[in-house]
């Protein structure tokens, strides 16, 4: 996915962190591949295992392209 668009996977990434897990992230720029992650200002040990779990789980799933990234690879080579 990167070699098609640069910074695709990170999107794909950030949107399932913010609507599956209300994980407030962002992508660092412009075809970059960098997460930020954007914590509250007071973190418990349990609200960093639940990061750590949310994002190993998009991360996962991110990296097996389903039907919606199958068309927006063809959407990126139209381009």
């Amino acid at each position: 996915m990167e070699r098609m668009q640069a910074g695709l996977f990170a999107q794909l990434v950030v949107v399932p962190l913010f609507t599956k897990h209300r994980i407030l992230s962002q992508v660092a720029g412009h075809d970059l591949p960098v997460l930020k992650g954007l914590p509250p200002l007071v973190l418990s040990e349990e609200d960093l295992e639940d990061f750590a779990t949310a994002l190993d789980e998009v991360i996962a799933r991110a990296a097996r392209p389903t039907r919606v990234a199958g068309l927006a690879l063809k959407a990126a080579r139209a381009r």
